[in-house]
């Protein structure tokens, strides 16, 4: 008898007369390396959202990006935290600090290196995916649990983020609000557990400092309860560290923002259109066959949640449904893409639950598939994302690279963006950048010769002059002036709030940024709440004549309190033109 069927024998008999349930502990030893099967799925879920958002480490700061590193150059934790005078130079309408700790914190660990920024941000998706993972493991069976981690890992939502340093609190709000239900759920629902509900509530307020997105994730602890028949008693006792963290943070952030903030001007309606949008957003770079079949998908996976568990899928739904939308009244409805993240990651996750409800290999092919459209899809958001931001990138770099003896740009990026790379630029020792303006506005009033400036053109932009069609159109343009044209113009600004009376009518109304030449078209009378301003700023006002005509004030500044007003010569009184 060999060494290795000896051992054996002898282990068999060893088993044989030990107690039920008890294992010998050679055999522990032996299966040593079993103990790493619970991390295989984990582990698998980190490669996946690597490799699904490899595009993104070939990102540069766009959009908004500069502006908040600016703030966190210019501004201490504790000020960024607590003093409204800090945050609202770059807000006025939310109030999000750890996005801007969070730049805060890869600046002093690798200072204004972009690659590494994106990195943190794919880091962030796995958590959430690891954290998602956790939750519905409880839930459903494993291999749905995982699916539908790996389908939120990889799809839209999540593409748009690892593209996006300035959305990053998108993704990590919802690492805290993963955290916050994992430690709701955790444990007996039908006894109080002070400590996991504090530890919830907690991480309840840090998501909301993350984004105020996550406010309403309350209801999603109260559905639990509910789905859970926890006792009313129970839960009125669970349920006050999660009121009191959401007091906490309305008292905070309406000190900080010093108004109820937010964007929309009056009432928004909550229709199907901007749900439509903000779903086209996401998924009008996908394969028709992909959306197509993500649609269904999304729609058999609610249907099958209903039926299978009406009442658990009607409360979770209304609560989530409320938990998405509810924020969306904040936005002014504006369909823009980040605004569809959450309720995204949302629609997924129900259809996901739905599908666990079915049997082993139906809910098995269900998410799978759930799984293959939404990596699709969000493989197909990165190729646009790079197509459609290679312009602005372009852009940014040569404001950021190029000597200010450069041509000046005429540029189709926020000045918020541009004039945030050029102070940037400024503060780390690269000097002055190059001119740059916003609209052709700047060389039809004359700021500078349409000859001097460069565009960037073609598939992978390059500086390029102006064509002759261009020239052409420019030059009558800049013969319609006729300072005849009476204009009147009565602007202050008030606690943050620029209200303005233009006139006379009819005509259209544009202002004109300045130095950039920055172009908003406005009615003759409305307001606008905006950031903080770190010094004076200076604007013109354009009125354009239905036959062509047209007028512009002299270069005005708006003052950081107070009013300005200026009449042109050819005005005559409150008469409509």
């Amino acid at each position: 008898m060999s060494g290795e069927s000896g051992g054996e024998d002898l282990e068999s008999g060893v088993r044989a007369r030990m107690p039920s349930g008890i294992e010998p502990r050679f055999a522990n030893r032996r299966r040593g390396g079993d103990s790493l099967r619970p991390l295989l799925p984990a582990l698998a879920l980190i490669v996946l959202t690597f490799a699904a958002h490899l595009p993104a480490l070939d990102g540069w700061w766009t959009t908004d990006d500069p502006q908040i590193l600016l703030q966190a150059i210019r501004n201490s934790p504790a000020e960024t935290l607590v003093s409204p005078a800090a945050w609202r130079s770059l807000s006025t309408a939310s109030f999000t600090p750890l996005v801007t700790l969070s730049f805060e914190l890869d600046l002093a660990l690798f200072g204004l290196r972009p690659l590494f920024f994106h990195q943190h941000q794919i880091v962030s998706i796995a958590v959430v995916a690891l954290l998602l993972h956790v939750l519905l493991q409880p839930i459903c069976r494993p291999v749905e649990a995982w699916l539908i981690a790996a389908a939120v890992a990889v799809g839209p939502p999540m593409a748009l983020v690892s593209e996006s340093l300035m959305i990053r609190h998108y993704v990590e709000g919802m690492a805290l609000a993963l955290g916050a239900l994992v430690l709701w759920r955790s444990g007996d629902p039908r006894r109080t557990r002070p400590l996991r509900d504090s530890g919830a509530a907690l991480l309840y307020l840090l998501a909301m400092l993350a984004k105020e997105v996550f406010a309403p994730l309350a209801l999603l602890f109260l559905a639990d309860a509910a789905i859970r028949r926890a006792p009313l008693r129970v839960l009125a006792l669970r349920i006050v560290p999660a009121t009191l963290a959401a007091a906490v943070w309305l008292a905070w952030r309406t000190a900080m923002l010093g108004s109820a903030g937010g964007y929309a001007a009056g009432e928004v309606a909550l229709g199907s259109g901007m749900v439509r949008e903000l779903a086209e957003s996401l998924w009008a770079s996908s394969p028709a066959w992909a959306l197509a079949g993500a649609c269904l998908l999304m729609l058999l996976g609610w249907a099958v949640g209903l039926l299978r568990a009406p009442r658990e899928a009607l409360l979770l739904g209304a609560a989530a449904l409320v938990v998405a939308l509810l924020p969306l009244a904040a936005v002014a409805g504006l369909p823009e893409a980040r605004y569809a993240v959450v309720p995204g990651m949302i629609a997924l996750v129900l259809a996901g639950l739905g599908f666990s409800r079915l049997r082993g290999r139906e809910a098995v092919a269900a998410t799978a598939a759930l799984l293959i459209v939404h990596a699709v899809a969000g493989w197909a958001l990165h190729r646009s994302l790079d197509r459609s931001g290679a312009e602005m990138t372009a852009e940014g770099r040569y404001v950021w690279e190029l000597p200010s003896g450069a041509p000046p740009l005429l540029a189709g990026s926020p000045g918020w963006y541009l004039g945030g790379l050029a102070e940037l630029r400024r503060i780390a020792g690269g000097g002055e950048a190059p001119a740059f303006f916003l609209s052709r506005d700047a060389l039809v009033v004359g700021a500078v010769e349409p000859e001097e400036v460069v565009r960037m053109e073609g598939e992978e932009p390059v500086p390029a002059r102006l064509d002759p069609a261009a020239l052409v159109y420019l030059l009558d343009e800049r013969r319609r002036r006729d300072d005849s044209i009476p204009l009147r113009i009565a602007v202050e600004r008030r606690d943050h709030v620029v209200r303005w009376n233009l006139g006379p009518e009819p005509g259209e109304l544009r202002w004109l940024t300045l130095p950039e030449y920055d172009e908003y078209e406005v009615a003759p009378e409305g307001s606008r709440r905006v950031p903080a301003a770190e010094g004076a700023q200076g604007f013109r006002v354009r009125r354009v004549l239905p036959d062509g005509r047209w007028t512009v004030s002299p270069p005005l500044e708006l003052p950081l309190e107070g009013e300005v007003s200026w009449t042109s010569p050819g005005d005559d009184g409150p008469s409509r033109g």
